[in-house]
């Protein structure tokens, strides 16, 4: 076998010379410089295929991402809309049954307070972003 540096001499050699210089050369030459051109070709394109390969491979993933996010987004504002619609509708509730003293002594309950009338004090965080 050529050692490495041998091989890129004689490709780098075979590269400058154009077809009919190279069959002027005895035959072992010829070859040589030939086997050595083939060789280090094969090489570069296997580079060259892999390259494209991870960026074809890296395409995709971002594509692929930005589709998920995207689709993310959507369910993140419908599932905020419908919180914020529930809370809305509990809150309305709340105020309605408040007002007309109908449910004083469940509201002391600690369960309630915890519960229903926290929700709207988190809805609040939620929309300032403490949450």
């Amino acid at each position: 076998m050529l050692r490495i540096f041998c091989r890129d001499y004689l490709y780098k050699l075979a590269r400058r010379y154009k077809a009919k210089d190279i069959k002027r050369f005895k035959e072992n030459k010829r070859y040589s410089l030939m086997l050595c051109f083939l060789l280090e070709t094969r090489k570069v394109l296997l580079d060259h295929l892999v390259k494209m390969h991870d960026q074809y491979i890296l395409d995709m993933l971002r594509k692929g991402k930005q589709v998920h996010e995207k689709k993310h987004r959507e369910f993140r504002n419908r599932q905020k809309k419908a919180i914020d619609t529930v809370l809305d509708a509990t809150h309305l509730i709340l105020d309605g049954l408040l007002e007309n003293n109908t449910i004083l002594k469940i509201r002391e309950h600690t369960l309630f307070r915890n519960g229903l009338c926290g929700s709207s004090e988190r809805k609040v965080q939620f929309h300032r972003g403490t949450a």
